[in-house]
């Protein structure tokens, strides 16, 4: 069953957040390192100048099943490397969940 990871980046006052680095070099990097691990898709959704959204960017990203995603997360070089870009690009700090999807449609 796919499992997908939310991660949403909090609207903050004066928050920097590169959105072009985001999408351009964050997330290849992370096609890269958990492309073999078994996430299948990612998506990016931007709310910057949205004053009432409670995040400036949320991202989704859906992974084979459960365990790809453990994987994924579990602490080494890999998680380190993902993880030690996030300076590049914002200097908030995520927020991050996670569930099993239980119903999809695409219309």
């Amino acid at each position: 069953m796919p499992y997908t990871t939310f991660i949403g980046y909090p609207s903050t006052p004066g928050a920097r957040f590169d959105l072009k680095y985001y999408i351009e070099v964050h997330f290849p990097l992370v096609e890269k390192h958990w492309g073999h691990l078994g996430i299948e898709s990612w998506n990016v959704v931007s709310f910057i100048g949205d004053d009432k959204a409670p995040y400036i960017v949320v991202a989704e990203t859906v992974w084979r099943d459960v365990e790809a995603a453990t994987k994924a997360f579990t602490p080494g070089l890999i998680l380190a490397e993902i993880v030690g870009d996030v300076p590049n690009f914002t200097d908030l700090k995520a927020v991050s969940f996670s569930g099993e999807q239980v119903a999809t449609s695409k219309l």
